[in-house]
């Protein structure tokens, strides 16, 4: 059976499709991987036939654009980025299909584009969700534009909902109908729904212990579990930082990902002195070495990457901003969580792990030095909260997102 895949983002976005991908292969597919050139040694690291989306785009430059992980600014900047990708993504897809004739396409919703030629063109799409905020489900326990838990949050998510529905109508549809015009497609009369929930199948790759399916998720839905893949088969934790870990108590791991940790402003200072007010160690997972603070506390340590898999179980508390990736591989390694929610579905992300009795927040606009202490403190040594990240994490060991990813992928096809 031949499989495309097509995403974009940054490693949160690809990692999952990486698993599914691998395991397509493993049970002797023949998957051709489509996303930003900036990912191909990830993808030929896991033996996946890699094809580039966007070659001349400079990702780690677009990274550093503050813009793009600003809480009002982020969504428009990614809309833009997307948007302006689609006349490339429709190239690469009739050319795939033209090619390689694929059973089936796999695609991230938001590689706008791709599910139009292979619509036109007869092939069945597998959507993929990463994060549940987009099923845009008014039943959900978390709605979409929801930032603060609680019934006030739910009210104030539930009153700005249909003045951000009047904005989209206004500044995406037209814009975005325009272009679906001008290369051969018809019209939409809704596209945010047909984007991200109209595939031939919708696959949502979170646990359902995270979000269960809700009466109103989008038709011939699948919630498939986490698929997990970050690189820890080829970059196994420093010596430096195995005798770190093993020269005193579980630290505070601070990170914001792969994408926010480039324009972290002074997260890291922050960090630091949250960590000295709690009188706690810490390890910092700054991106770059560049990127670590000049003079750090001897119980601290800096540290451009590490695995979240290897090094956030052994964390007394994950500390990061609330990406999907981040958020599922905080929730797999058992341990309570601070979110610092900057934009995106970040926010929502945050919501669903102070929900579920695992961690707190600390929303990035509002971050103060006592403030992210606070945060830290509620969850630090609770025995609630260990208790609530423990059972979640064993919950998780029975999931294997991307082996049922793949036998829904393998009965669509």
């Amino acid at each position: 059976m031949r499989i495309a895949i097509f995403t974009v983002g940054s490693h949160g976005d690809i990692n999952p499709f990486l698993a599914v991908a691998r395991e397509l292969v493993a049970r002797g597919h023949t998957v051709s991987f489509h996303a930003t050139a900036y990912f191909a040694k990830d993808a030929h690291e896991s033996g996946i036939s890699f094809h580039p989306l966007n070659a001349e785009l400079d990702v780690e430059k677009l990274m550093q654009d503050p813009d793009l992980m600003h809480r009002r600014k982020g969504g428009k900047k990614v809309f833009d980025l997307l948007y302006d990708g689609i006349p490339e993504m429709i190239a690469a897809t009739r050319r795939e299909i033209e090619t390689n004739k694929p059973d089936v396409i796999v695609a991230h919703h938001i590689t706008f584009g791709v599910r139009w030629v292979a619509q036109q063109l007869g092939v069945p799409v597998a959507l993929c969700a990463l994060s549940p905020m987009m099923w845009l489900n008014e039943r959900d326990s978390v709605r979409f534009f929801q930032q603060h838990p609680g019934a006030f949050g739910r009210f104030a998510a539930g009153v700005a909902t249909p003045f951000m529905k009047a904005m989209a109508r206004l500044l995406f549809y037209p814009r975005f109908n325009a272009l679906r015009k001008a290369s051969g497609f018809a019209p939409l009369k809704n596209p945010l729904v047909d984007e991200f929930c109209g595939g031939d199948i919708n696959l949502g790759l979170w646990s359902p212990h995270l979000r269960p399916a809700y009466e109103g998720d989008p038709p011939r839905t699948h919630i498939t579990g986490f698929a997990w893949h970050d690189r820890s088969h080829a970059n196994p934790l420093s010596p430096e930082l195995e005798s770190f870990l093993h020269a005193g108590p579980p630290p505070i791991v601070f990170t914001l990902g792969t994408a926010a940790v480039h324009s972290a402003g002074d997260y890291y200072h922050l960090s630091i002195d949250a960590a000295q007010q709690l009188n706690r160690r810490a390890v910092l997972l700054t991106g770059k070495s560049e990127y670590a603070p000049a003079d750090i506390p001897a119980n601290m340590l800096a540290v451009p990457y590490a695995p979240f898999s290897l090094l956030f179980p052994r964390a007394a508390v994950n500390v990061h901003h609330g990406g999907i990736g981040s958020t599922a591989q905080s929730l797999r390694a058992g341990r309570p969580v601070v979110v610092v929610p900057h934009a995106h579905d970040q926010f929502n992300n945050a919501v669903r792990i102070h929900d579920l009795g695992i961690g707190s927040i600390a929303p990035r606009h509002r971050l103060t030095p006592k403030r992210f202490a606070a945060a830290i403190a509620k969850v630090l040594d609770n025995p609630a909260a260990q208790g609530a990240a423990t059972t979640f994490a064993r919950n998780l060991e029975s999931e294997h997102g991307a082996s049922v990813a793949a036998d829904h992928i393998e009965r669509l096809a």
